[in-house]
């Protein structure tokens, strides 16, 4: 980790989708672990209005890949190769938004770790 914050246990993706918006987000994450010979995929559902977690994702994951697939609505894929080295908290929050029947929209939220804007 480029900067130590406190002690963390594991990794979390959070799904805010309360916003204002009314599209349900079909929400996966996957990743590999060294050593380990399959990946893993870890799923939730967020409805408008809500915010959801993925959980329990270990500290050692790499290539993890995130999609957002809103339902009636546009797909968004992330890719974090080392998310231990750049979530500074140990979690990442996706800002998801859009009101049907114009689009739907994800955003990683800016961390600001005081080294820059």
């Amino acid at each position: 980790m480029p900067t130590w914050i406190r002690p963390l246990t594991g990794l979390r993706v959070i799904l805010d989708n309360a916003h204002g918006g009314t599209y349900i987000a079909d929400c996966r994450v996957e990743y590999s672990v060294p050593g380990m010979p399959d990946r893993t995929t870890k799923e939730n559902t967020v409805p408008g209005g809500q915010v959801h977690t993925i959980d329990g994702i270990p500290l050692e994951a790499t290539d993890l890949k995130i999609k957002i697939h809103f339902r009636a609505g546009d797909d968004f894929y992330f890719s974090v190769p080392l998310p231990l080295a750049l979530w500074l908290t140990g979690q990442c929050t996706i800002d998801l938004s859009g009101v049907w029947p114009w689009g739907s929209k994800a955003v990683i939220r800016e961390v600001y770790n005081g080294l820059g804007p």
